[in-house]
């Protein structure tokens, strides 16, 4: 997945004259820009940005990243302030901090006994050994189209169960990896990387190793007293509020649809959280019959495959010539095996 970097612009009460340094690109319109966000903030902007076509599991390559992230920054900067962006101007902003840091989406990940695929998340799937919840959208970018414009796929997800076993890397020995390392594919990572769903598996890694230590062995856990004193800490393993937030951070009313029932002259009261589930699956269908299609490539290979199902969950569209695979699901009801 695609790096980034975040800058702020301050507002320094006066217009200033934008300098381009050398060696930095410029850039023509809003649609030669790298993918940018530009959220503001009373007087300053925080700004976003893109960058493509480095690796974070190398050392030289991540320091080139630094430095080209820096180089395009300054492109970025100076066509703010000469151009603006979608229709806002920022003639007075001057650069005012970056982050320290280049921000990295993707790294390594392990070969866990169970790999986390595209299909568990958008199916809204659950575990026998789940221990931890995932609700972020899917949230994917061709790593070599640094512009916006339908560069990605963007569907939110049901939420859904993360098995302990995704943590446990074959053929190593009491290990446990949480975080946007655990075991899964490249759209399913997109999703789980974020750091609510990081916190979720690193808190029951925690537990799990605690639990283990007696014996000395990972092996020795018991899953359902593991999901049991999840619980009593407060982590909610059932999907329902997981829904409830999802439909309050959109606006939804909370009160359910009512339907009539053909020819009976009855109302029929669906639940907002099934609301909202039926909602997101009818979203995430276009993007799973494209997965499970067949030439499908392996999720993450881009090129290798066709993924041409309109994909609205964001505003995007899946594009030709970069396609995934998976398999089917379940309805993402409740917290036990379906």
């Amino acid at each position: 997945l695609p790096m980034s970097l975040y800058f702020t612009l301050v507002d320094s009460g006066e217009e200033v004259e934008p300098v381009l340094p050398p060696g930095c690109p410029a850039y023509a319109d809003d649609e030669d820009v790298p993918m940018i966000t530009v959220i503001p903030h009373g007087h300053h902007v925080t700004v976003k940005m893109k960058v493509i076509g480095h690796d974070a599991t190398d050392g030289a390559s991540l320091s080139a990243a630094e430095q080209a992230g820096r180089r395009q920054m300054m492109g970025v900067v100076h066509y703010l302030q000469t151009h603006g962006y979608r229709g806002a101007r920022y003639p007075n902003h001057r650069l005012a901090w970056v982050a320290p840091h280049i921000g990295i989406r993707e790294g390594r990940r392990v070969e866990a006994l169970y790999q986390l695929t595209a299909d568990d998340i958008l199916a809204g799937r659950h575990f026998a050994d789940g221990v931890a919840v995932g609700s972020y959208h899917t949230d994917y970018h061709w790593p070599t189209v640094v512009q916006r414009a339908g560069t990605g796929v963007t569907v939110q997800c049901p939420p859904h169960q993360i098995p302990l076993r995704a943590m446990r890397p074959r053929g190593a020995a009491n290990l446990l990896v949480p975080g946007r390392c655990l075991g899964g594919d490249h759209l399913a990572t997109s999703s789980f990387r974020v750091m609510g769903t990081c916190a979720q598996t690193g808190f029951a890694a925690g537990v799990a190793a605690a639990m283990g230590a007696p014996a000395r062995s990972v092996d020795a856990v018991n899953v359902p007293e593991l999901r049991a004193r999840l619980r009593r800490a407060g982590v909610r393993l059932d999907l329902a509020p997981y829904y409830s937030y999802l439909r309050r951070r959109r606006g939804e009313r909370r009160r359910g649809a009512r339907h009539r029932l053909g020819g009976c002259g009855v109302g029929h009261r669906r639940g907002p959280d099934r609301v909202r589930r039926e909602r997101i699956a009818r979203r995430a269908a276009p993007l799973r019959r494209a997965l499970a299609a067949p030439g499908g490539s392996q999720c993450g290979s881009v090129g290798g495959g066709r993924c041409r199902a309109g994909v609205r969950g964001g505003g995007r569209r899946a594009q030709p010539d970069r396609g995934f695979r998976a398999g089917a699901g379940n309805d993402g009801r409740g917290d036990g095996m379906r």
